[in-house]
C-alpha cells in the first residue's frame, strides 16, 4: 500500500498518523496516485483551514430564485452625471430569475444563469466561499437610455452556512443622451426570495412608424418574461403564423431554453391585410412550477395591395399610405401624381406616417429605384441653406429578411423660390437600393427614421417636404 505522506519529511510516526487525515481532507493527490501529496503545504493544511479554502456549498444551493435589487448607487459617492438620469436605476425592482444548477461531470460543480424580467439570459460562474457564493460574469439591466451591468454578485451566507437571502453587487452604469455618453462604477444590494412569479409572454408592438399595424415583411417578435423550455411556445406560434418559421432566441450555452422568438413571413401575399391570433398554450410552467399566465394576442398586418413592377402614384390604388404622407397631383410632381410628406419638426414624430408596397417585376430584382426630391423652408434667423437631417428612409426587404436602405440627399439644396413656403429644393434625384440577395419580390416602405429613434442631438428646427414621383424594381 502506498504511503499517505512522504517518509523523507523525517517526522515521527505518531505525527504522521495525526496529520494524515488532515492531508486527505485537502484533496491533494500524491505523485503515485495513491494518496495526498506530501508537500509542506499539505502538512500545514489542518481540517479547519481545508474547510476554509474548500467550503461546502450552502444546502439546497441548486434551484431557481428571484433576485431583486433594492438599491444601486455610485461607488465613489457622486451624485452628478453628464447625462440626466431618472429617479430610479435600471436594476432596482426588476424581478430577475436566478437559476443555479449542478455542473456536468468533469466541469465546475455549479453553473448559474441570471435573467432580468423580460431581459437577456446571462451565464455566470459560481464560486463557493466560506462567507458567500460569488457569481461572476456580466449581466445587464436596461431602462430607456440607461443600463446597469454587474460583473460580480455576492450571495451572502449566514452563520450556519446557508444563504442569508441578502446580496451585494458591483458593476457599471452607462447612460446616453444623443451623442453624450456617461458611465461610472456602481454598487448595489438587494434580496433573494422564492420564485413565486409566473412566466408571461407578449407580442412586441410594431415600430412606432408603422402606426399600429405590421407590414407583411416586418420582423415579428414574441417575448418571454423568463426562460422556458424551447418547445413550449413554438406550437402556438406556428399554428397562428406558419409562414414566419419562428427561430428561437436561445443562449449558446443553454440551447434547451428560450427567452423569445423572432419571425418574418416568407410569403408576403399570405399575410397581406390579415390578422392572426396567438393563444398561449396551457400546461407550461417554469422550474418552480409557476404556470404560464394565459395570453391572447394578435398580429395585424397592413394591406399594401398587390405586387407590381412599379408604382407611379398616378392612381390612388397604388400601395398603402398612412399619417401625413398622401398622394397629390399638381405642379410639384415630376409627372402625373406623386407622394408628398410634410414634416413640420425634424426632431419629433407627432404623427407616424409612411408608404408601403410590394414590388415584383417578374424576374430577380437587381435594384429598386426611387425618384424623389426635397424641399425646405427658410431657417429662422438665417438666410443660408437650412440643415436637413435624414428625414425619410427608403427600405427594401426580401423574403429571407435581408434589408437594404437609401435616402434622398440634401447636398444640392438651392434656393429656387418655386414654392413660397419651401423656397429651397433639390433637383429630382434617383435613389438606388440594391437588395443584398436575389429575390423576385421585395417589400418596399418609406418612413421618417425619427419615428423609430430613441432621440439624439436636435437639429435646428425647420419645415421639410419630401416628394416621391415613382418607385420601381429593375
Amino acid at each position: 500500500m502506498p504511503s499517505l505522506l512522504r517518509p523523507s519529511l523525517g517526522l515521527p510516526s505518531f505525527l504522521l498518523a495525526l496529520l494524515a487525515p488532515s492531508a486527505l481532507a485537502c484533496g491533494a493527490v500524491a505523485e503515485d496516485g495513491g494518496g495526498p501529496a506530501g508537500t509542506n503545504d499539505d502538512l500545514r493544511c489542518g481540517l479547519a483551514s481545508c474547510k476554509e479554502s474548500n467550503p461546502d456549498p450552502p444546502p439546497a444551493l441548486a434551484g431557481s430564485r428571484l433576485l431583486v435589487f433594492s438599491e444601486v448607487t455610485r461607488s465613489d459617492g457622486g451624485t452628478t452625471s453628464m447625462v440626466p438620469l431618472g429617479t430610479q436605476r435600471a436594476a432596482v425592482g426588476n424581478l430577475a430569475r436566478l437559476d443555479i444548477e449542478r455542473g456536468a461531470a468533469g466541469a465546475a460543480p455549479f453553473v448559474a444563469h441570471l435573467t432580468p424580467r423580460w431581459g437577456t439570459r446571462s451565464a455566470l460562474t459560481v464560486s463557493v466561499q466560506a462567507d458567500a457564493v460569488v457569481l461572476s460574469g456580466k449581466v445587464s439591466f436596461g431602462l430607456l437610455r440607461e443600463s446597469n451591468t454587474f460583473t460580480e454578485i455576492r450571495l451572502e451566507r449566514d452563520a450556519t452556512g446557508a444563504l442569508s437571502n441578502a446580496f451585494t453587487a458591483v458593476g457599471e452604469l452607462s447612460a446616453s443622451a444623443g451623442d453624450v455618453v456617461d458611465s461610472f462604477a456602481v454598487k448595489g444590494k438587494g434580496a433573494l426570495r422564492a420564485d413565486d412569479l409566473p412566466p408571461e409572454m407578449r407580442i412586441a408592438p410594431p415600430p412606432k412608424s408603422r402606426d399600429g399595424l405590421w407590414l407583411p415583411w416586418d420582423t415579428l417578435q414574441v417575448d418571454l418574461a423568463e426562460p422556458l423550455p424551447v418547445g413550449a411556445i413554438f406550437p402556438a406560434l406556428t399554428t397562428a403564423l406558419p409562414e414566419a418559421g419562428w427561430p428561437a432566441r436561445v443562449e449558446k450555452d443553454v440551447p434547451n431554453v428560450v427567452t423569445g422568438y423572432f419571425g418574418q413571413a416568407q410569403t408576403f401575399a399570405t399575410v397581406n391585410g390579415v390578422s392572426r391570433t396567438v393563444v398561449a398554450p396551457t400546461g407550461v410552467a417554469d422550474p418552480s412550477n409557476n404556470a404560464l399566465v394565459p395570453f391572447t394576442g394578435a398580429f395585424r398586418f397592413r394591406d399594401v395591395g398587390e405586387a407590381r413592377a412599379a408604382h407611379d402614384f398616378d392612381a390612388d390604388s397604388s400601395g398603402a399610405t398612412w399619417g401625413n404622407l398622401t398622394r397629390v397631383a399638381d405642379e410639384r410632381c415630376e409627372s402625373g401624381g406623386c407622394l408628398a410628406l410634410t414634416i413640420d419638426n425634424v426632431n419629433s414624430c407627432p404623427t407616424p406616417s409612411g408608404f408601403a408596397a410590394r414590388l415584383a417585376p417578374g424576374h430577380a430584382i437587381k435594384k429598386v429605384r426611387v425618384r424623389a426630391r426635397l424641399l425646405a423652408a427658410d431657417r429662422e434667423g438665417s438666410s443660408g441653406a437650412p440643415l436637413v437631417p435624414s428625414v425619410l428612409r427608403f427600405s427594401a426587404t426580401t423574403p429571407s429578411g435581408q434589408v437594404a436602405v437609401g435616402e434622398p440627399s440634401s447636398a444640392n439644396l438651392t434656393r429656387t423660390g418655386e414654392d413660397s413656403a419651401y423656397p429651397w429644393s433639390t433637383p429630382w434625384q434617383d435613389v438606388d437600393i440594391t437588395p443584398p440577395d436575389s429575390a423576385a419580390e421585395v417589400g418596399f416602405h418609406v418612413v421618417p427614421p425619427i419615428c423609430d429613434s430613441l432621440g439624439g442631438l436636435p437639429f435646428p428646427n425647420g419645415k421639410v417636404m419630401v416628394l416621391i414621383d415613382s418607385v420601381k424594381a429593375e
